[in-house]
């Protein structure tokens, strides 16, 4: 079992890379590992636990509850901006797919779809 310390650390290491917070990336990541080491939990677990370390929040239904950042209200997900979009009927329905697979509404599919886009093939601009 994991203690509160490690989560505690496991979530600054999270908020360091994805929010910007105080603290050195790499120092808290040795810090966690000997952490990690001290309390015998087993590599596959911290390994993973180093892994979910690289899920952006817009991925929040993939990350452990610790991680996740719960607020009061509906949260900013940047700017809004409606468009009409025409595509193939197969395509549509490759996103119904992925919709389902994924059991979130069109606009959160969407979202997903073209943020990975841009993290996967402009990696130098976010």
């Amino acid at each position: 079992m994991v203690s509160q310390n490690l989560l505690y650390l496991h979530k600054s290491l999270y908020d360091v890379r994805w929010y910007g917070a105080e603290g050195d990336f790499e120092k808290l990541q040795k810090e966690f590992v000997s952490a990690s080491e001290a309390e015998l939990i087993d590599l596959e677990i911290i390994n993973e636990m180093l892994e979910q370390l690289y899920i952006p929040p817009y991925k929040e239904h993939m990350l452990p509850k610790h991680l996740s950042v719960k607020s009061v209200g509906r949260p900013s997900l940047g700017v809004t901006k409606k468009v009409s979009v025409t595509l193939p009927e197969n395509i549509w329905n490759l996103i119904e797919a992925k919709q389902r697979q994924l059991g979130v509404s069109r606009s959160q599919t969407l979202r997903t779809i073209i943020q990975d886009y841009f993290y996967e093939h402009d990696s130098g601009s976010h």
